[in-house]
């Protein structure tokens, strides 16, 4: 199983213990991993990062409040194409079309 890093660009109520994912399945075009916040989680949004086109995810506790913003630096010119939300929370991340790899 190969470990995927992400890095927090907002700390709100969503906390993780370790900024890791667990990539399940990956290839040249997509990826799917899992990421292990401390409590149930919610992605409530997904964008875009300005520096270096990298996915971002805005996750919030069940319960709401402060959203916490994660960042998939590792993989510029990626989208997200499905999360869910849980104790683990499976993402899923697409290549977007008409970009090679390392063009941003």
């Amino acid at each position: 199983m190969k470990e995927t890093t992400f890095k927090i660009s907002r700390q709100g109520d969503v906390r993780f213990s370790h900024c890791q994912g667990y990539m399940l399945l990956g290839d040249g075009n997509a990826v799917c991993f899992f990421i292990d916040p401390t409590e149930r989680a919610q992605a409530v949004y997904s964008t875009t990062s300005g520096s270096g086109g990298c996915p971002v995810l805005g996750l919030e506790t069940d319960e709401g409040g402060e959203v916490t913003e994660i960042e998939f630096a590792e993989f510029p010119g990626w989208g997200v194409h499905a999360v869910n939300g849980g104790k683990s929370i499976a993402v899923s991340l697409t290549r977007r079309v008409g970009l090679d790899e390392g063009e941003q």
